[in-house]
């Protein structure tokens, strides 16, 4: 059973309980082992990644909201020892992740398909995400889409910045 390491446990205190919640139950399900890899931001920081091109909006979901949690989280995966990027890693993550936020109940969006809610996809999460990238590209006319495969974030119109957390009753997590 994959495992979370105490930077991953460590990362995780500052997302919102319900992403986190996903995130644990998500790494159960996941074919991949995957590690937290950046949670909460500053708008400082944000600022200097929109600077560097690393990313194109100031109003992130790293940046913790009025009731202290970030909203965001990247993963990193980890294959054969050491950490991977290649994206169809992503993609069996965000499988197991998919799997996690449909049984919990929390709307959750993926970097790799910016332009649906996660849980509410359906088939091969690889398929999908090539499918949204031909489609950017036809509508945008050839412009490349952002893709962000270790980007998982709460769905904004149900979890506002400002909402206070409420307990997600339902859920115990692994080993408790």
């Amino acid at each position: 059973m994959n495992k979370f390491s105490n930077v991953s446990l460590e990362r995780l205190k500052t997302v919102h309980p319900h992403l986190r919640a996903v995130f644990e139950l998500g790494l159960v399900y996941s074919i991949v082992d995957f590690g937290i890899d950046e949670t909460d931001r500053t708008p400082e920081h944000q600022s200097e990644l929109l600077a560097e091109g690393r990313t194109t909006i100031l109003d992130s979901n790293h940046i913790p909201g009025k009731n202290g949690f970030a909203q965001a989280g990247d993963v990193h995966a980890w294959v054969k020892g050491a950490v991977n990027w290649e994206f169809p890693y992503y993609a069996d993550i965000a499988t197991g992740i998919r799997r996690a936020a449909q049984e919990l109940g929390v709307k959750v969006r993926w970097g790799g398909l910016w332009d649906e809610v996660l849980n509410q996809v359906e088939g091969s999460l690889l398929e999908a995400h090539l499918g949204y990238v031909e489609k950017y590209k036809r509508l945008k006319k050839g412009k490349k889409p952002l893709i962000d495969g270790p980007h998982f974030e709460l769905v904004r119109s149900v979890y506002p910045k400002d909402k206070p957390v409420e307990p997600l009753n339902h859920f115990v997590p692994p080993g408790v």
